[in-house]
């Protein structure tokens, strides 16, 4: 049988002395099974030995767990690498503002953000952080079962709390405009008569370049239910301005921040021109009812006026809109100073 079976006498003889004995890596076997069913056979020889020496307390040499790994088929296995997914189109592609400028002079001069995914039993858990650069301190951080804008909304508003701040706004800058009429009121409003710094600082004056780069702010709920919101008075007139220097003259802790930008579309028609020059004149004469003096005069605004009439005359580029500008402002002025009984010209 041995010649039939090409085995050796003493092979045989071996093996029939070993039938009746327990096989001396049965427990072995078993440790390594349980190790690998907890890990979910992730597990090679090196960690499995560390595993057994330090946590089960069998203190076995780790080419002993490799031959025993083999023998029962019990190695690792091997992770698919994951295939990475390229978004089509530049939808979600933006101007690199930091441009790995990762030094900071001053807090909250520079935050930065990622997320990360954690595997856990029960899956993953996605954590959301924000982190300034200038002292690496995590300003906010949250974390959730799923990865979506509720997770990212939640983590500015841990941030918000952790730095005690009641509002934060930023730079607004011009949206890719449709025509000519909806860049020239851009070009006036966003660049010649608000100033936004590239800087950060704290809004605490009540002038009217602090509260237009608070225009877009986002302030938080128990400041908003403070203040009782916005107010019906101004219906509409200058009413984020009103709420901004309310809430400087409450105490509240505002905040710009040049990385916060808005691309903000503007007026295309000359009718919208005259509308919106008129409601900013309207505007003014309600401001200057609640925060102003009884009287108030501002030449510049006829000095601009005449230099565009004569501009308008030598047939200037777009004289003729900054005269339909200041006149429908000045009316807004006029009419604004009638209804609520000051002197605004």
């Amino acid at each position: 049988m041995c010649r039939f079976l090409s085995v050796s006498r003493s092979a045989y003889y071996s093996w029939l002395k070993r039938r009746g004995m327990e096989d001396k890596d049965g427990p072995l076997i078993e440790a390594i099974r349980t190790g690998q069913n907890i890990n979910k056979n992730t597990y090679g020889y090196r960690r499995m030995t560390l595993w057994l020496n330090n946590f089960i307390g069998i203190h076995v040499n780790n080419k002993r767990v490799r031959r025993v790994m083999k023998k029962a088929g019990l190695q690792a296995e091997i992770r698919k690498k994951k295939k990475f997914k390229v978004m089509s189109g530049n939808i979600h592609s933006y101007e690199n503002i930091l441009n790995r400028e990762f030094r900071s002079d001053r807090p909250n001069q520079k935050l930065v953000t990622d997320i990360t995914y954690i595997r856990t039993k029960k899956g993953n858990i996605f954590l959301s952080m924000i982190k300034d650069l200038f002292d690496n301190s995590i300003q906010g951080y949250q974390i959730s079962r799923n990865n979506n804008i509720k997770l990212v909304t939640d983590t500015l508003k841990k941030a918000f709390e952790n730095n005690n701040i009641d509002g934060l706004g930023g730079k607004v800058l011009i949206a890719e405009p449709i025509n000519h009429i909806e860049e020239f009121w851009g070009n006036l409003a966003w660049k010649l008569i608000m100033n936004f710094g590239d800087e950060p600082y704290n809004v605490d004056k009540c002038t009217l370049n602090d509260a237009f780069v608070t225009a877009n702010c986002a302030y938080k709920r128990e400041l908003l239910f403070k203040l009782e919101g916005f107010s019906n008075w101004f219906a509409n007139n200058a009413e984020d301005v009103d709420f901004c220097w309310r809430a400087i003259k409450s105490g509240a802790k505002l905040m710009y921040t040049p990385d916060v930008q808005i691309h903000a579309h503007n007026v295309t028609t000359i009718k919208d021109v005259a509308k919106k020059s008129f409601r900013n004149g309207y505007s003014s004469s309600k401001l200057q009812k609640k925060y102003g003096s009884k009287i108030n005069f501002d030449p510049n605004i006829y000095k601009m006026l005449g230099r565009n009439l004569i501009g308008l005359i030598k047939c200037e580029k777009d004289a003729s809109l900054n005269v339909l500008e200041l006149i429908c402002h000045l009316t807004g002025k006029y009419y604004g100073s009638i209804k609520v009984r000051v002197i605004n010209i």
